[in-house]
Formats: structure tokens, C-alpha cells, sequence
């Protein structure tokens, strides 16, 4: 096995190392209502700079190699906030590489029980050098750090539906099939949701009404616009910081009854 470098060994030319050390904090919910199991614990390197020991050498070097390099041009403007412009291949190629490391940077947390992206969402990447088709939405926008600390955020849970519950009992583990990934390098936000146990979550998501983020979030998977013209506004740290909770925001919701109380 060889240690992939999550968002690509180039991007050192490009982002300086901002960190010698990071915390790492690790918060899953197993159950829709239940509360979350938190931990955080320091981790030595800058956090852009992360590997992970999941790819053969031969993976790395060929097609996860060839992902990074065709997105590399189209990603630099878009890291540096400068004016550009991207087009439906820039857009996949774009979209691509945010896949990629989506799936890879699910490893940064050694628990396995994080893993919500599966071997065949992961195959469809390396044989069509593009996002699944089913179940998966990826936006971008930019963000001028400010306060905000974060620079990757990970979210997973079981979305179940009758068939999948029979014969579960209330404290049985469920594995994750859903998972929000919010992760910024440079200027560039990126948010990805994907899910195999109601793929439905993300051809219908929607952003909380009312917020700035409805506006400022980009789709380019599945392609929306046939030209996108960069840079726009930026988020600030309230809309940065909405993004990543959305999706538990919306599961804790939809676990209440209109009085507040919890019903699972």
C-alpha cells in the first residue's frame, strides 16, 4: 500500500504550511436523535498535508495520479482567488478530484465504522474519472478564512428505511450509508454529499431558506451551469460554519415532533 497524499503533494507549491500541529476531532452519530460520541485529539503536520495508506502504488501513480493532474490547472485560480472561468469539463474534472478526495480523506478517522462510501461508489470513480451518478452533489464556493478554524469536517450516519430495521433492536449499531464532507483549501470551499441508503437526500437537498448560503453554495456535480465565473462572493465565518451542520441539522429535525420531543 502506498500513502496517498488526500488533496495532492503539488498543493505545497501552492497553500503554505499554515500548522505544525492540529486537532483532530472525531464526532459520529450512529442513530438519527441519538446524541453525538465526541473525541479530539492533537495530530502532529499541517492538516493539508495529510496521507492516508488505503491506495496500492500502482493506483497512486496511474489513475488517482491522472485526477490530480487534469484538475490541477483548474483548481490553482480557484485555491488562489483569482479570476477565472469553468466550463463543463473544468467543472467534472473539478468535481472529480472533490470525489476523490471525499473518498480517500474518509480514512483520515481510523474508526472503519466511519466509512460511509462504498467499494462500488469508490470503483465507478476509477473507471469513469467521475463522481457516482446516483446519490452524489458537490458544491464549491470561496471563503476568505477569517475566524473559522476548521479544514475538514466529516459527517456520517444510517439513513434506514422499514426493510432495513426488521429485527433491529433500539440500541443495535446500524453502519453509515450518508455523509456530509465540508473541506477547505486556500480560498476554495467544498461541501459533498453523498448517500447509497437514500440516494433521494441528495437530488432533493435543499439549503436552510433565508441564509446567504443558498446563494453562494456552486453545484458542479451534477452539472447546473454551463459556464461559472470566479471568483464570487465569498462565504463569511457564519455561512462557513452553517454549511457543515446542515445535514445534522436537518436528521436531528426530522427526529423531533412538532413539541421538541425526541421520537427516535
Amino acid at each position: 500500500m502506498s500513502g496517498e497524499h488526500i488533496w495532492g503533494d503539488w498543493l505545497k507549491g501552492v497553500v503554505p504550511i499554515a500548522m505544525n500541529k492540529h486537532n483532530f476531532r472525531a464526532e459520529r452519530m450512529y442513530r438519527p436523535g441519538m446524541a453525538p460520541i465526541a473525541g479530539t485529539t492533537i495530530r502532529t503536520g499541517d492538516p493539508l498535508r495529510s496521507k492516508v495508506r488505503v491506495v496500492c502504488a500502482d493506483c497512486n501513480n496511474r489513475w488517482l495520479s491522472g485526477i490530480q493532474s487534469a484538475a490541477k490547472p483548474r483548481l490553482i485560480p480557484l485555491i488562489q482567488g483569482n479570476r477565472t472561468g469553468l466550463g463543463p469539463a473544468a467543472q467534472l474534472e473539478v468535481a472529480t478530484w472533490c470525489a476523490m478526495a471525499t473518498m480517500t480523506a474518509e480514512f483520515i478517522d481510523r474508526d472503519p465504522n466511519t466509512i460511509a462510501i462504498t467499494p462500488d461508489e469508490r470503483t465507478h470513480l476509477m473507471n469513469n474519472r467521475a463522481p457516482p451518478n446516483t446519490g452524489w452533489r458537490i458544491w464549491i464556493a470561496r471563503y476568505q478564512r477569517n475566524k473559522w478554524v476548521p479544514q475538514w469536517v466529516h459527517f456520517t450516519l444510517p439513513i434506514l428505511g422499514a426493510q432495513d430495521t426488521k429485527g433491529m433492536n433500539p440500541g443495535d449499531f446500524a453502519y453509515p450509508n450518508t455523509q456530509a464532507t465540508t473541506f477547505v483549501v486556500g480560498e476554495l470551499f467544498v461541501h459533498v454529499l453523498s448517500s447509497t441508503g437514500y440516494p433521494e437526500l441528495s437530488a432533493r437537498w435543499v439549503w436552510p431558506p433565508r441564509t446567504r448560503v443558498s446563494t453562494l453554495m456552486t453545484q458542479i456535480w451534477p452539472p447546473r451551469e454551463s459556464f461559472i465565473a470566479w471568483p464570487p462572493a465569498a462565504l463569511t465565518d457564519r455561512d462557513a460554519d452553517l454549511v457543515p451542520a446542515a445535514l445534522r441539522n436537518v436528521i436531528d429535525g426530522a427526529s423531533r415532533t412538532m413539541m421538541g420531543r425526541q421520537i427516535f
